[in-house]
């Protein structure tokens, strides 16, 4: 039987992806009205980038289970690839679709940059873009994929220990590539990118494995705490990052046995289209929709109001890309 959905973490899923929407829609050159509120609200959505730092906690809180119950590196790979690349490649068509329309309309292909040469398609379709290479990605989100199909074969690759020391090697590895981080904060281009990440990415993982591998899962955090203090310490812009990364462990620590209030089931509704809603949102809202609607507003509500349209519209977009793109892709449930 499958488990039981944990609505706190619906919620969180939710929230992550319509904050990266709204920045998304708030970094582009809009003139909003010189109002307090509309100023305010603008500088909120600003800050929706950190949506993507709740997703990677999340990640590796909802991925911890499914490690700890795989067999061998191939069967935890095939399961985690399978269900993230073909609704990515789904999206790679959108775009690929939404360029040639308009190139064949207008006679310009102002959507996305799409990739030429033989190692750039296929870079492409394998995710192993920017930040992973100086391959530029089309679509501004998938950088975040990247670093999941890193984090996917770093656990996987966990798997191969023997079973008794499999949490022994996780833990090794956490702490070996905070302490990297903390040496060489390698660049945010390159080979070694993902480090910047992972200790976000770890910080979910250790939350999950306290409960049942207490001693291990508390090292985690422990490294996790370090890590997150030094980083703190250090001033760098990644701070924000971070903090959110906390907030969002701390958020799933308070929530876990209590229950979950039936006024926010509208809201982790969401969280079921929410993957569809992350990879189409820029070529469906911002280079498609977007060209309906005004980029001048005289007041707030107008300008606030226009982008819940589009968001609404996006909504849907993202529904029926889910039914067709996604869901046949799901595990089925097991009895």
């Amino acid at each position: 039987m499958m488990p039981r959905r944990d609505g706190w973490i619906d919620c969180l899923r939710a929230l992550s992806a319509l904050a990266v929407v709204f920045y998304h829609f708030n970094v582009l050159p809009i003139q909003f009205p010189a109002e307090p509120s509309a100023i305010a609200w603008h500088q909120i959505c600003t800050y929706g980038y950190l949506g993507v730092s709740v997703f990677f906690v999340l990640s590796g809180y909802c991925l911890a289970p499914g490690w700890a119950r795989s067999t061998h590196f191939g069967e935890f790979m095939t399961r985690r690839t399978w269900r993230i690349l073909p609704p990515y490649w789904c999206s790679l068509l959108l775009v690929v679709a939404l360029a040639v329309a308009f190139k064949l309309v207008t006679g310009v292909n102002d959507i996305a940059a799409l990739p030429r040469t033989p190692m750039d398609i296929a870079s492409t379709i394998l995710l192993l873009t920017n930040p992973l290479s100086s391959i530029p990605t089309v679509n501004w989100v998938y950088w975040s994929l990247t670093f999941l199909l890193v984090a996917y074969l770093l656990l996987g690759m966990t798997l191969l220990a023997p079973r008794r020391v499999r949490v022994h090697t996780l833990a090794g590895l956490h702490v070996l590539l905070c302490v990297v981080d903390v040496i060489f904060h390698p660049a945010p281009v390159g080979p070694l990118f993902f480090i910047r990440y992972w200790p976000v990415f770890g910080m979910g993982l250790a939350l999950a494995l306290i409960p049942q591998n207490k001693g291990i899962g508390a090292i985690m955090a422990a490294v996790s705490v370090l890590h997150a203090l030094w980083t703190f310490a250090s001033w760098t812009n990644e701070i924000p990052f971070l903090a959110m990364s906390v907030w969002t462990v701390a958020f799933l620590a308070i929530t876990r046995n209590r229950p979950f209030p039936n006024w926010l089931q509208p809201l982790a509704r969401v969280s079921k289209i929410s993957y569809s809603l992350y990879l189409i949102h820029v070529p469906v809202a911002i280079n498609t929709l977007l060209r309906l609607f005004p980029t001048e507003f005289a007041s707030t509500l107008p300008f606030v109001a226009t982008q819940f349209a589009l968001l609404s519209l996006t909504l849907l977009a993202a529904w029926l890309f889910y039914l067709a793109c996604e869901r046949p892709f799901l595990p089925r449930p097991r009895y």
